[in-house]
């Protein structure tokens, strides 16, 4: 997405929250752990969507999908490459912490 269709993208999501402002109130659905064996973990959401993590040998899982940690590092590294993206375009940030 070229940054133009980025920023007319954020340019729209905020009219249409100021418009709306129960919309932007959101949350999400839960999610539901179960433990499938040994240290092997499968999460859904309610709409269908589905993680399954396992832990390291080295502490006892079987290494047969990523950890819990990993796919939490996965997440932050989406999020900021979200945050440069939208930086490119003018777009507001919030306040660094301290």
């Amino acid at each position: 997405m070229a940054s133009d269709n980025i920023r007319e993208s954020i340019e729209k999501a905020k009219q249409y929250l100021s418009e709306h402002p129960d919309e932007a109130r959101y949350t999400d659905q839960a999610a539901t752990a179960v433990i499938e064996d040994g240290l092997r973990c499968r999460v859904e959401h309610t709409e269908g969507a589905i993680v399954i993590t396992d832990m390291p040998t080295g502490v006892g899982g079987g290494s047969s999908a990523p950890s819990p940690g990993w796919l939490a590092r996965a997440a932050l590294a989406q999020l900021r490459r979200h945050r440069d993206r939208y930086a490119c375009c003018g777009a507001r940030q919030p306040a660094a912490e301290p």
